[in-house]
């Protein structure tokens, strides 16, 4: 059979039927693989329920939700902290040495923008 998504109410139906039937004839009532069938009961089996769990692919984020909680209360405190002030702060509290770029990155997360930096009228035509 070709392979193709399979929705979560054939999946329920599955794990229904599987109950009086086999799994052969499982696949056979609702057009599904075998294979189908049994990758349903066993994620049912291990998790639950009828979708398999999300995979998380990459590295682990550097920066947990306390340290992007701490660094939203800095940014509430003082909101013109540039990402190195930032980055000074969590090295200080946490031991944590994280650059700029993950620290806005973080900050992006939490729903803060990019702020722009300018220089005050004055020095602009010095």
């Amino acid at each position: 059979m070709p392979c193709c998504h399979i929705s979560d109410d054939t999946k329920r139906a599955i794990v229904n039927l599987r109950r009086t039937e086999s799994q052969s004839r499982v696949a056979a009532l609702l057009g599904v693989s075998l294979s189908t069938v049994k990758r349903v009961d066993r994620n049912v089996k291990e998790n639950g329920h009828v979708s398999r769990p999300a995979i998380c692919p990459g590295r682990k984020r550097l920066l947990g939700n306390r340290e992007a909680t701490f660094l939203q209360g800095c940014i509430e405190r003082q909101p013109d902290m540039t990402a190195e002030e930032l980055q000074d702060e969590l090295e200080a509290m946490f031991g944590i040495r994280a650059s700029p770029q993950t620290i806005s990155r973080t900050l992006q997360r939490r729903g803060y923008t990019r702020k722009e930096v300018c220089m005050p009228l004055l020095l602009r035509f010095c």
